[in-house]
């Protein structure tokens, strides 16, 4: 409240403000709610290009039990500037509601904006593989160790992919990397790979919205 009057034109305050009003209407305080929507509106007037702010009111809405009204304010963000954020908050929200085929449009498209994010690779690629498509698992997770090696995980879910499509060889070359890499910690962080096979969905990455 103090920052925003001292420097009211800042919509980083009004944005902060909101999010604080906002964690209080997820803990069902009253009056809360209206506050975060008054502060992101002050927001949105100071900055009204910035599609971080969509999703903080789709968040609002969300957390109000208005969830379809939440995926409308994302619709129509997308619709107005295509943004990754918005595309990993509706993936997010299909992942919950086990619609795999929509969740997996929405992580298609975000790769479209950026198709070097390691973290949006592995992550399709981690949606297939849980679905059993592991020869379209494999290429996904090459890509995205083509751009970064340092992801332990995603040799095993490589190697492990190679595995389950009767690729051996590669399968054996995969794991005895991870073994020179992690001697101690390998066999462990295969194991728990195999363990997701044919299980549940859960997103491991995460909207970068303040």
């Amino acid at each position: 409240d103090v920052s925003t009057k001292l420097d009211s034109k800042n919509y980083r305050n009004w944005v902060s403000l909101g999010n604080v009003y906002q964690f209080f209407a997820q803990l069902k305080v009253e009056g809360a709610g209206d506050r975060a929507r008054e502060a992101y509106n002050k927001a949105k007037a100071l900055s009204p290009n910035d599609r971080t702010l969509d999703l903080l009111f789709a968040n609002l809405s969300d957390a109000s039990g208005d969830a379809a009204g939440a995926k409308t304010l994302v619709d129509q963000s997308i619709a107005g500037y295509p943004t990754i954020d918005a595309y990993v908050w509706l993936y997010q929200r299909d992942i919950a509601a086990k619609d795999y085929t929509t969740a997996e449009s929405h992580l298609i498209s975000a790769i479209q904006l950026d198709t070097t994010n390691v973290g949006l690779l592995t992550e399709l690629g981690t949606l297939y593989f849980v679905q059993g498509k592991y020869s379209d698992a494999v290429p996904l997770f090459e890509r995205s160790l083509a751009i970064n090696r340092n992801q332990p995980a995603t040799f095993a879910y490589l190697g492990v992919s190679y595995e389950s499509s009767g690729k051996t060889d590669q399968a054996t070359q995969v794991f005895d990397f991870l073994k020179q890499q992690l001697p101690d910690t390998a066999e462990k962080l295969i194991s728990s790979v195999r363990t997701q096979k044919g299980g549940a969905v859960t997103p491991v990455i995460d909207t970068p919205v303040e």
